[in-house]
């Protein structure tokens, strides 16, 4: 970066660049769990395929500040290391529970610290536009999901109901005269709210040096795609609607949905070109002595030369000894050895009057990832059935966990079923458990009741179950994580259904505490409220 190229005694840019290449390219290394779980998150999710060009635009946008840094002399520092030791930390509690994503976050601030560490925080203002936007190569949004899908049933019912259309609405599914409709993941809209994101956030770096007319278009860039997505989606049922079903209702429905998109974001681009700011001109520092040292050209004794590069080898080789230590730490978390537990043992009910066991293929069952045992039976009252399955972590761990973004009540990726209400509340006939109850819907609809035994309680709410099973892990302890679901077939109006869950809860719950004691007993934990029942 340095128009001079000697490597002799004078200190540049260049006789720098190994050691700092040198130390990313060990950040890199120690965290390649956490990388590697972003770039295949990248890979096979199109909702964060971008975060594949995040860092070579990043690397670009530092190449393109070369001539604003050529003469500046950074200065290494190691008053980044109180943070450093604290995101490290958040790391290590974040591998504890399997937060994948904070993992991810952690990891991306440790290389702006470490940044910051090696070339001073004087360089680093120059860089922070390309340093701090990294961070949209984190994987980060799902929780808006259903938030999004909401909004657009909203707006693309109330859409058609000012347009005279008659719709009849259940959830995220709604019914017009000539076809049914239901708002899936691929209709929330996170894919365009996403790539506008990035778009608007490089747009007006580029286009202006005004914070606050970046600040607007970065929240037109959040807010105008949003709206438009539920407009898309009006539009798409209108097509539907009036060709009588044969239109928008295939692959032609995404492409009509990004076509859309494109038009929003050049309209947006084409109104924010209209207010560009004018360039501002880069000003290149004098390369004459001043009081602070400030210019590389004045480093030009063997003495300083030596002494500046083992200071700087000083503060790279500490700041990646405090990053391996999560590593380090998550390393000896993988080599602890569990006792192995004898679940073969573990049976579901049998039946119990007026409930029958019924030797059927199960019609559901949810998608649970790196659980140890997974059980379902079916039982029949008369002419009414209900299914109960039971998923269990002994020992949770990353990627064996009962809360995790990979969790999904749907059989399968990609399948059919979809959601179509949620919500929490107690069971009728036991109002002490709490439970989190799901309707969803293929060829037909199914009533789900989730209760949740974390830590020797039932729980339903998911921070709640990550904190504990943070607190189990910090503390030692070892208790299984069980997710126990009863569901039945029904139809939109679920109070019959409803009716029936709490009917099989209630003269089941014997049994399940019994069973549930079982897990207890293997690890010499008491079941409060086993033991209470």
């Amino acid at each position: 970066m340095s128009d001079h190229q000697s490597f002799g005694s004078e200190i540049t840019w260049a006789n720098r660049f190994p050691i700092y290449l040198f130390s990313f390219l060990i950040l890199l290394w120690l965290y390649q769990e956490t990388l590697g779980s972003m770039v295949t998150t990248w890979w096979n999710i199109g909702t964060y395929s971008h975060g594949l060009i995040i860092f070579p635009v990043s690397l670009w946008l530092i190449w393109q500040s070369k001539q604003s840094l050529i003469h500046i002399h950074p200065q290494p520092t190691l008053l980044v290391i109180i943070p450093l030791i604290l995101v490290t930390l958040t790391w290590i509690a974040a591998y504890q529970v399997g937060l994948v994503g904070i993992q991810q976050f952690a990891f991306i601030t440790l290389i702006q610290l470490l940044c910051i560490s090696l070339v001073g925080t004087t360089v680093f203002k120059h860089l922070i536009f390309p340093m701090l936007f990294l961070y949209l190569s984190v994987p980060f949004g799902d929780f808006l999901i259903r938030p999004l899908m909401e909004f657009t049933a909203d707006m693309t019912v109330f859409l058609l109901k000012v347009t005279g259309i008659p719709v009849y609405r259940n959830g995220l599914f709604f019914m017009l005269p000539t076809g049914q409709w239901s708002v899936v993941e691929a209709c929330s809209g996170i894919r365009y709210l996403i790539a506008s994101l990035t778009i608007a956030v490089l747009f007006s770096y580029f286009c202006y040096t005004s914070y606050l007319k970046r600040f607007v278009f970065i929240v037109a860039g959040l807010v105008i795609p949003v709206i438009a997505n539920s407009i898309r989606a009006y539009v798409i049922v209108l097509i539907g609607h009036f060709s009588n079903m044969t239109l928008a209702t295939g692959i032609d429905h995404l492409i009509y949905g990004w076509l859309f998109f494109g038009v929003i974001i050049a309209v947006l681009m084409w109104i924010g070109l209209k207010f560009q700011d004018p360039l501002p001109v880069v000003r290149i520092p004098s390369k004459t002595h001043d009081n602070h040292g400030s210019t590389l050209s004045d480093q030009g004794k063997q003495s300083d030369f030596i002494g500046h590069h083992k200071h700087l080898l000083a503060v790279a080789g500490s700041m990646l000894l405090v990053c391996s230590i999560g590593p380090l730490s998550a390393f000896y978390l993988k080599q602890q050895q569990h006792p192995q537990l004898d679940l073969g043992k573990i049976k579901l009910p049998e039946s119990q009057s007026p409930w029958l066991v019924v030797h059927e293929p199960v019609p559901w069952e949810p998608h649970f990832i790196g659980q140890s045992l997974q059980l379902s039976s079916l039982y029949q009252n008369q002419s009414e059935q209900v299914q109960l399955t039971m998923i269990v972590y002994p020992n949770e761990s990353q990627g064996h966990e009962l809360i995790n973004g990979q969790n999904s009540l749907f059989p399968v990726k990609d399948s059919d079923w979809h959601l179509m209400t949620e919500s929490k509340h107690h069971a009728p006939s036991l109002p002490d458990i709490p439970i989190r109850e799901s309707l969803i819907a293929e060829q037909t609809m199914r009533l789900i009741w989730q209760l949740n035994w974390v830590n020797g309680q039932f729980m339903i709410d998911d921070i709640n179950i990550k904190l504990s099973a943070l607190s189990n892990r910090l503390l030692m302890k070892r208790h299984p994580s069980i997710a126990i679901f009863i569901s039945s077939e029904t139809t939109e109006d679920t109070t019959v259904a409803r009716q029936r869950l709490d009917e099989f809860l209630r003269t089941m719950s014997p049994s399940l505490f019994t069973i549930i004691n079982q897990f207890d007993k293997l690890f010499n934990q008491p079941s409060s409220y086993a033991s209470n029942n």
